[in-house]
């Protein structure tokens, strides 16, 4: 066997190892305030008269946008953090925006820290974190699952110089 033929080989032999995405849901704000408004249409649609219509749309929008919802998220694979799910591509090639980022491109993270839940002596907080750089934007918050894997791998590859004070204690003490 000849030189090339060997290091193909042993490409071959060792699988690549591939990193976990780190996979967190996106905010559910918008898509609450849609279904809202969108049941005070359904309302407005049953007392003109058209209750059949209002009721078939209602379900099929109770069904629909919490659908979306699930499938909406933001995914960190080590290289580039993006959003996936069904409306966020869609609206992505809409208006001409990015849907992913990569780590040397993200500008600026922002945490910002609510207090929550107050149970006896103990306060728990909520943590809400902004990343932003070219035309892109991610919100994601620590009330969702898979929110401290984003964070542990994300923070510890970001320039200190882009992180803001509280992302800095939340990638020091994590």
């Amino acid at each position: 066997m000849n030189a090339p033929e060997e290091k193909e080989f042993d490409r071959a032999a060792k699988p690549r190892e591939r990193k976990q995405k780190a996979r967190v849901r996106a905010m559910p704000g918008g898509y609450v305030a849609f279904l809202f408004a969108a049941t005070f249409l359904t309302a407005l649609i049953a007392y003109l008269g058209y209750p059949e219509y209002s009721a078939v749309l209602s379900l099929a929008l109770w069904i629909l946008i919490p659908l979306l919802w699930i499938t909406d998220g933001i995914v960190f694979d080590g290289r580039r953090i993006s959003r996936i799910g069904i409306l966020p591509r869609l609206w992505a090639r809409l208006t001409d925006t990015r849907d992913r980022l990569k780590v040397s491109d993200i500008e600026q993270v922002e945490t910002v820290v609510f207090p929550g839940i107050k149970r006896g002596r103990n306060v728990y907080y909520t943590y809400r974190i902004t990343v932003s750089g070219k035309t892109a934007r991610f919100v994601f918050s620590s009330g969702h699952r898979g929110y401290m894997s984003v964070i542990r791998s994300l923070l510890n590859l970001v320039p200190e110089d882009v992180l803001d004070y509280t992302s800095v204690d939340l990638r020091d003490y994590l």
